[in-house]
């Protein structure tokens, strides 16, 4: 809401059909997969989708196993999403 000053009207006039990102509010996906996600579903893309699908998984698997074996080191410091962290 911040991108509308507060504006409700303006922010759902904005959203109109969901064709555009007007915000992201999942730690998932960023815009542009969204956006990706969207053309292909809209033309029942249903290949690309398993594969993305397929692709993301094994991403996140690997996300999920450095975790594990970071934890209980105190040697390193876990961070989440490149978005959390501080502007250089």
């Amino acid at each position: 809401m911040e991108q509308y000053n507060g504006d409700i009207e303006k922010f759902l006039l904005d959203l109109g059909d969901a064709t555009k990102v007007t915000g992201v509010i999942c730690d998932n996906f960023d815009a542009v997969e969204l956006y990706g996600l969207r053309e292909l579903m809209v033309n029942f893309d249903y290949g690309r989708i398993a594969e993305f699908e397929r692709k993301w998984k094994a991403r996140i698997s690997e996300r999920t196993s450095i975790a594990r074996k970071a934890e209980g080191r105190r040697d390193l410091t876990l961070v989440g999403p490149s978005h959390n962290l501080p502007k250089a």
